[in-house]
């Protein structure tokens, strides 16, 4: 019985329209738009982490996808959430990835970036120990089985959820990375000692300490940009075992 009420729980949440913010621009003219962006792109998965997120033992996680819908070059924001209703491991288990991914197949479009927020832990498939959460080896799974779903310069931006360290990672330095022990970090670069948002700040853009975090951040964000300027150009290199 817990398991069926589990079950339409999961189908229900999935089913829910996703919170969706319209971004102007095109990802495919100017990647870089994004990832200098990251302080503003960080709020909508940090705030379906704290409102939506369903866990048994408080781990709370968001997950927002910019997707180029219908072939569009103005991009969507969907975002989703963990789902895990129990330890049991036959109880339903929904992950925040997995909206990202229905949308992005929903509206027949393009994954071009992902922002995962939510609390580190040891990896549930290699039991590496990150500097934030990376996404787990199912959703690691579905990313090989569905590349269709992603732009060759798609990244993953995983971030502290006091925003203090981000990792920036794409699809394939992600996987190679786990699969290789944590031994190939070619796909990945950390940033650590960034600005701090406090949870004030996720929810009221308008808070007194956003002023100070912009001047901050500003110090910062080229070094990301070139961060991932850097991770494209060698890409290739990421699919060589």
């Amino acid at each position: 019985m817990m398991q069926d009420l589990g079950q339409r729980l999961t189908q229900a949440v999935l089913r829910r329209p996703p919170e969706a913010y319209h971004l102007a621009g095109s990802f495919l003219a100017d990647p870089h738009t994004y990832v200098g962006k990251l302080d503003n792109l960080f709020l909508p998965a940090a705030r379906v982490a704290e409102r939506d997120a369903i866990s048994y033992r408080g781990f709370k996680v968001g997950v927002a996808g910019i997707v180029s819908a219908h072939g569009e070059k103005v991009c969507i924001w969907h975002a989703g959430h963990n789902v895990k209703l129990k330890k049991d491991a036959s109880a339903p288990n929904l992950h925040g990835e997995d909206f990202v991914l229905k949308m992005a197949r929903d509206t027949k479009g393009i994954i071009l970036a992902m922002i995962v927020v939510g609390p580190k832990q040891p990896d549930n498939g290699s039991s590496l120990k990150t500097p934030t959460l990376h996404c787990c080896d199912k959703c690691r799974a579905k990313f090989v089985q569905g590349p269709e779903l992603f732009h060759e310069k798609a990244f993953i931006a995983s971030i502290a959820p006091d925003f203090r360290t981000i990792e920036l990672m794409t699809i394939p330095g992600l996987v190679q990375f786990h699969s290789s022990g944590g031994h190939d970090k070619r796909g990945i670069r950390t940033y650590r000692d960034l600005p701090e948002i406090s949870k004030e700040m996720i929810w009221d853009n308008s808070h007194r300490d956003w002023p100070e975090f912009d001047r901050r951040w500003e110090t910062r964000k080229f070094e990301l940009i070139c961060g991932y300027a850097d991770l494209v150009k060698n890409w290739p290199d990421y699919m060589r075992r």
